[in-house]
């Protein structure tokens, strides 16, 4: 009863623990060559006739926009990593029990769903803000699966719901780049010495207000 109880109070209570184990911020240098390595990106970037300099500032901002109107969705999917990371060691104690002949497959289980209603809100609100059906209701809990059948749910340590946002933004960002630059010369987007970020920002809000 004790590790029972103690695999109950853990799912509920980890979600406000170790928030600081995955990265915060959304590192746009790395997620910018992330984006110049897609296969478009790279074809468009070796087409653009102007300077290979504002090619890569405009994916940079647009790389921004996205994020600044995303940022709650890759803040979420961190708690979530973090959590999951805070609970590998109570995993292991619980597998370890199960493999004594003791509670461990029902009290990781107790754990799991003092946990879900968690997984539960991440999976609905990155479908709403992704429209990303497969992820959310197929690719997620299916990792969650894998993970509870794993001894000590050792996939928790890949981050991926963190890195499920970073790859969603970058597709999204790298999309509307493309959209625009296929539509208009990129010199009318980005120019020398010109705010990016507040003038693709302006046409973006513009654009959706529409």
């Amino acid at each position: 009863m004790v590790v029972l109880k103690a695999a109950k109070l853990a799912g509920k209570g980890v979600w406000n623990t170790g928030k600081s184990m995955i990265a915060s911020k959304f590192n746009v240098d790395s997620q910018l060559e992330k984006a110049l390595k897609m296969k478009d990106v790279q074809e468009a970037y070796r087409n653009y006739q102007g300077n290979p300099e504002n090619f890569k500032q405009g994916l940079r901002a647009y790389l921004e926009q996205v994020y600044s109107e995303n940022y709650k969705l890759r803040n979420f999917a961190r708690t979530v990593d973090s959590a999951n990371r805070a609970t590998i060691p109570i995993d292991a104690a619980l597998d370890y029990f199960n493999i004594m002949g003791g509670v461990g497959y029902a009290a990781k289980g107790l754990k799991t769903l003092a946990m879900l209603p968690g997984y539960l809100a991440y999976d609905l609100y990155y479908i709403a803000k992704t429209k990303d059906l497969l992820g959310g209701l197929v690719i997620n809990p299916v990792y969650e699966i894998l993970s509870w059948a794993s001894l000590g749910a050792l996939p928790h340590v890949l981050a991926k719901y963190s890195k499920q946002a970073d790859k969603y933004m970058v597709k999204e960002a790298s999309k509307r780049f493309l959209s625009k630059i296929s539509r208009k010369n990129l010199e009318d987007v980005v120019d020398s010495g010109s705010d990016v970020i507040a003038r693709i920002g302006g046409r973006e809000e513009r654009r959706r207000a529409a």
